[in-house]
């Protein structure tokens, strides 16, 4: 991965092997149909956290979002890490910047976690929201946003991965309430991986959030089960005085072969599609039946392109999806003289023509 830099300065300080590729989305709300990217500050030396790909003839460099002045390592009024984004179908980009740098070492908190929206037809930011103190923890790392409701009127749910918790964010009341139980922890039986023979421990709680009409599903990284709760539950923030509630969650009968990453559901939530570090796998799951071992297909499979997948989103009737060499950036021993970050694109009707999920 390289830069567009705009000058000599940013390009000193910056260190290529600790650039890691994490989330992409794509939208054709966009009108200049660009590919975003996330690269966070796992680690110091990352000059930029979003950015948008340049055109191919320029080699694919990437070009910070919406511009280098956005960015900043210490300047609280600026994205320091943003981790995951979203593009809304108002033609809106919603930024989760975790405000948390170098977390694969020191885990420096230097700024509260903030929401921010972008207008993609003139890139101005519209809307921001920091995260106030009682909704996050010492620890918290907030690293997905999803999202359900109108323009305007919309509620994001956070990812606090580190914390372990579910922070809802309300736009039009401009509210935000944290939800927290076991169900966002981590399974202490499920914190051992082993992808692309690189063996390695995570603790993380609760990283996938996918809404459907009347459902918010999530899962634990380090879990195999996943769990959802009626929005009507979650959305009403008079339910969380005390965050550990668990009124109205469940919980699958039944779990997956390995830990997963994100998920995504079609556009009728009739099949939700996930991936499964365990085997480099992506998986189907047909919503109407029992979440059990015998109704998970295994749809798509490669030790090196689906490594360990980090993002995924549905964009139309296309599933798109970022994957890493997470292993070797957790163990440090990235091999730079190779491909290690993938974006694949592909119809969701194409993957799933031969499995259960579409009959």
């Amino acid at each position: 991965m390289d830069f567009v830099f705009n000058d000599n300065a940013a390009k000193t300080n910056w260190m290529q092997n600790n650039t890691f590729l994490l989330d992409a989305d794509f939208s054709h709300k966009d009108p200049k149909n660009r590919m975003f990217v996330t690269t966070p500050k796992f680690l110091n030396g990352v000059p930029a956290s979003l950015s948008t790909v340049a055109d191919e003839q320029s080699g694919n460099p990437l070009v910070p979002y919406p511009s280098w002045d956005s960015h900043s390592d210490t300047d609280c009024s600026k994205m320091i890490s943003v981790l995951r984004v979203k593009i809304s179908d108002c033609g809106q980009l919603w930024v989760l910047d975790s405000g948390v740098a170098n977390v694969l070492q020191s885990f420096n908190a230097t700024c509260p976690p903030k929401l921010l929206i972008f207008d993609l037809k003139t890139d101005q930011e519209i809307w921001r929201y920091q995260i106030p103190d009682k909704d996050f923890v010492m620890n918290s790392l907030l690293g997905t946003v999803e999202l359900n409701g109108d323009c305007g009127k919309e509620h994001a749910y956070l990812a606090d991965i580190t914390g372990y918790g579910i922070v809802v964010v309300d736009r039009h009341k401009e509210i935000s309430w944290r939800v927290q139980n076991q169900l966002t922890t981590f399974d202490p039986d499920a914190t051992q991986y082993n992808t692309g023979g690189q063996i390695y421990t995570l603790t993380d709680g609760v990283m996938s959030l996918q809404s459907s009409s009347k459902l918010l599903y999530f899962h634990s990284l380090s879990s195999r089960k996943e769990n959802w709760v009626p929005l009507d539950v979650i959305n009403n923030e008079k339910n969380f005085v005390n965050n550990n509630s668990t009124r109205g969650f469940v919980t699958s009968p039944g779990e997956r072969s390995g830990q997963s990453g994100p998920e995504v559901l079609d556009s009728q939530g009739d099949v939700m599609l996930f991936s499964n570090a365990a085997d480099s796998s992506l998986y189907c799951w047909k919503t109407s039946t029992e979440y059990v071992t015998d109704n998970l297909h295994r749809v798509f499979q490669n030790d090196e392109t689906f490594k360990f997948v980090s993002g995924m989103k549905m964009i139309e009737d296309n599933l798109l999806v970022a994957s890493c060499p997470f292993g070797n950036i957790m163990n440090g021993n990235v091999d730079v003289n190779k491909v290690n970050y993938y974006i694949l694109k592909a119809p969701i009707k194409k993957l799933l023509s031969k499995t259960p999920c579409i009959q």
